[in-house]
């Protein structure tokens, strides 16, 4: 646990010292690093990655055929990359890809979000922290698919919403993502509702919105024959989980209610991507319908965290907000010792190769 501690002093010192122009390669030294130390993480038999790491073994022993034919019906391209890393002698390396996945993106989604609202050093340092101290490192290395897909998935909001770029690629993006972890309908779909979006009907698109949530999260059950049986089946799976602790919930539900209501409370300096406003709102509105289920609030904090990067930049270009500066630190402060007290002891590495 001391080498994580290491790698987070370590990236805020190494962010803090560099100059601004040094800063991609400050991030991808910070999203190898954390890569490396991925490769060294055991997983728990209780873990998604030691599942995955049974399922990488036993696809190259069946073969290309046998997987194209009895694991392609649900997931399928998280098949084809079980079977793509049977190749690799070294399975570890699989948590090391997914990990710099989605540090990877992530930071990038920093980085482009610094450059076009022209944040200075102080300001890069503190979204820095706020974003490393709020994604949750047991998490991403342990269950890997839906983290990786929540950093991609963030970018590409970032890229289509504020520099208004990449839309024919990320709409490829979207409809992948749903065929390598149906878990992540739960925020594509309050993106295509976008592309039913007309500013002229703010209101009206909005209570649709949470009607048709509330209507799809109450009857979706009642469709099993068709492909959002397997949907449906994801979201009840997810309950069927034990709420790991208090503190997580809580720690997960401050994060999220802090960027919403200060997203809410700023909202007019948001004018200028009030479309991504609107989705992050309605991402919102689907995580709380889910508030029962333990694991949608946990997990998809991280994605809030990633989402909100965006609008503080946005904000903070235009509002000197030294008291939020101070509660967005003091958040990530309190995260960070949550995680090493709470979380991270539970995380065993041994550094062998």
């Amino acid at each position: 646990m001391i080498w994580l501690f290491f790698f987070y002093i370590s990236s805020l010192v190494l962010t803090s010292v560099c100059n601004k122009c040094n800063l991609p390669k400050v991030y991808f030294l910070i999203t190898i690093g954390i890569s490396v130390l991925s490769f060294f993480y055991v997983p728990s038999e209780s873990a998604d990655l030691y599942r995955h790491f049974e399922t990488i073994k036993f696809y190259g022993e069946m073969g290309l055929d046998w997987v194209l034919e009895n694991r392609c019906n649900l997931n399928p391209l998280t098949s084809l990359l079980f079977y793509v890393f049977s190749f690799v002698e070294e399975t570890r390396l699989f948590t090391s890809f997914c990990t710099f996945v989605t540090y990877g993106f992530s930071l990038l989604l920093l980085y482009r979000a610094s450059k076009f609202y022209s944040l200075n050093k102080h300001l890069i340092v503190l979204l820095t922290m706020f974003l490393l101290f709020n994604w949750n490192y047991l998490l991403v290395a342990s269950n890997c698919r839906i983290f990786m897909l929540y950093s991609i998935i963030a970018y590409f909001f970032y890229m289509e919403f504020v520099e208004n770029r990449s839309h024919k690629t990320a709409f490829v993006i979207y409809i992948a993502s749903v065929f390598f972890h149906y878990g992540i309908m739960l925020v594509i779909i309050p993106r295509f509702f976008m592309y039913l979006y007309k500013p002229a009907n703010k209101i009206v698109y909005l209570w649709a919105v949470i009607f048709v949530a509330f209507f799809a999260y109450k009857g979706v059950s009642n469709y099993e024959a068709i492909l959002l049986e397997s949907v449906s089946n994801k979201i009840e799976g997810y309950k069927e989980y034990n709420v790991f602790g208090t503190w997580q919930f809580l720690n997960s539900l401050v994060c999220v209610l802090l960027c919403y209501f200060y997203a809410l409370k700023m909202r007019i300096y948001l004018v200028s991507i009030s479309k991504y406003y609107i989705l992050f709102w309605c991402i919102i509105v689907f995580m709380f319908l889910q508030i029962s289920n333990y694991q949608v609030l946990y997990r998809e904090s991280n994605f809030v965290a990633s989402l909100s990067i965006v609008m503080f930049s946005c904000i903070f270009r235009s509002c000197n907000d030294k008291g939020m500066r101070q509660i967005i630190r003091a958040q990530s402060i309190v995260t960070l010792i949550y995680s090493f007290v709470y979380v991270y002891p539970y995380m065993d590495f041994i550094f062998i190769i």
